[in-house]
């Protein structure tokens, strides 16, 4: 009897652990130039969801803006690896505007501060990982 008290013991420890930890996440903004419109923030699990800004996020948070810098608190994230996109709606159309060859019109960021040439840039590129000791993640908006 204690052979199976200890087993179920056991199993439930290891369901425990394995588990995703949830986490807050803290989001440091910079380089806010217009205190106006909106910051939309998306975190995305994926390479075929990032960076879609917010169809396909895994979370994400719409913020007005009125600052010249931003701390935002993304609640109980679990544990993993994560990419982050950012933009500033500045005429609150709900939409990231770009001109004709695609470039953003409004301000934008990616984790890791990436900095895109030509393209979007990739999961793998701004991936950043949210564990227990983690720190909060500062992003610079291109402007």
């Amino acid at each position: 009897m204690k052979t199976i008290a200890v087993c179920c013991l056991v199993a439930l420890f290891l369901t425990t652990t394995l588990q995703a930890q949830k986490l807050p996440v803290t989001i440091k903004l910079s380089n806010i130039k217009d205190p106006k419109g909106i910051i939309y923030i998306g975190l995305y699990t994926s390479q075929n969801d990032f960076p879609s800004f917010g169809k396909q996020a895994f979370a994400c948070k719409a913020i007005p803006n009125g600052k010249d810098t931003l701390t935002v608190i993304m609640p109980n994230i679990p544990t993993g690896e994560y990419a982050i996109a950012v933009y500033q709606d500045l005429n609150q159309n709900g939409k990231l505007d770009n001109n004709l060859f695609g470039i953003p019109k409004e301000p934008y960021a990616f984790s890791r501060n990436v900095h895109p040439k030509l393209s979007k840039p990739g999961f793998e590129d701004c991936k950043v990982t949210i564990a227990p000791a983690h720190q909060p993640i500062s992003i610079q908006l291109i402007n």
